[in-house]
């Protein structure tokens, strides 16, 4: 249990292979050849989406950096000028750096209209969280997979994440690209 009284869930993490992936996403070698997916966005039971609409959004592309200060893993999104909180270390640094402790995460987040991919512009392995689609997931739906950095990921739509982390040492820069809402 955290010092906050919240429990905490150990997550799987599984190597980001196809096999794996089924389902959540695929890799790929080369962002300029992966054309994100987009779907018409989602009717909600008694929200209807007018005809011929909910998918001209498009994508934005932009670069991810994902940074630690202190024991705070934050992060800057220049596709859609964010600035996150992404997660906390789990206890005190070991040997000075506080990713080492582990790390909890308080959310995730999903695409109803599209996938989005992430590659990484600096050498490593790196990590996503990631749950299939549903409004009814848990931390239980949680698995996290590992990439060794040398091929990109693409979830698909409605597919819950959080931003890619690296596995050590815990700060670098993605590549990424996602539908968007038109403005």
């Amino acid at each position: 249990m955290a010092g906050n009284g919240v429990d905490l869930v150990e997550v799987p993490v599984l190597q980001g292979t196809p096999e794996a992936l089924d389902g959540y996403g695929y890799t790929f070698d080369d962002p300029a050849e992966v054309q994100v997916e987009i779907v018409r966005w989602p009717a909600g039971g008694w929200r209807p989406v007018d005809p011929d609409t909910g998918d001209e959004g498009g994508t934005v592309e932009g670069v991810f950096d994902a940074f630690w200060e202190g024991s705070t893993l934050r992060a800057l999104n220049s596709a859609v000028d964010g600035d996150y909180l992404l997660a906390e270390a789990a206890g005190p640094p070991l040997d000075g750096e506080p990713w080492l402790a582990g790390f909890t995460i308080g959310h995730l987040n999903y695409h109803p209209d599209g996938g989005q991919l992430f590659f990484t512009l600096d050498p490593g392995a790196f990590v996503v969280p990631l749950a299939l689609p549903g409004d009814g997931i848990t931390p239980a739906d949680v698995v996290a997979f590992w990439f060794d950095g040398t091929q990109g990921l693409c979830i698909h739509p409605e597919i819950w994440h959080r931003a890619c982390s690296r596995s050590c040492p815990a700060s670098g820069s993605w590549t990424v690209r996602a539908g968007c809402m038109p403005g």
